[in-house]
């Protein structure tokens, strides 16, 4: 079939008569090809993501419902607190007091 190879998942299950002799096969086959293919492109995709985050030189932080959940490498040297310290402290901990202001709303 023109050299492709194909990833199937299949499921069968065996009837067996009073006897106990195998009286009727059914089951199922699914192509997971290209599921398995996406899920490669993925997994590619995000190797680079976390090479790119992890070797980059500027801090990288993601910031959610006022904590920081991430942050790379490079943001844990500049700021000098270690991970787990910045993960369950408030953002604004971080940031001086001067600068500190609620963000304006845009209409």
């Amino acid at each position: 079939m023109g050299g492709n190879s194909r990833q199937i998942n299949e499921l069968a299950e065996i009837s067996r008569d009073s006897a106990g002799k195998p009286a009727l096969v059914f089951g199922t086959s699914q192509d997971v090809t290209e599921r398995l293919q996406a899920e490669e492109i993925l997994r590619q995709s995000e190797k680079k993501y976390r090479t790119l985050i992890e070797s980059a030189s500027e801090g990288i932080f993601v910031i959610q419902d006022g904590k920081i959940p991430f942050a790379n490498p490079k943001a844990f040297e500049i700021i000098g607190y270690p991970a787990e310290e910045m993960t369950r402290r408030n953002f604004l901990d971080f940031v001086f007091a001067d600068d500190r202001q609620e963000p304006s709303t845009v209409m």
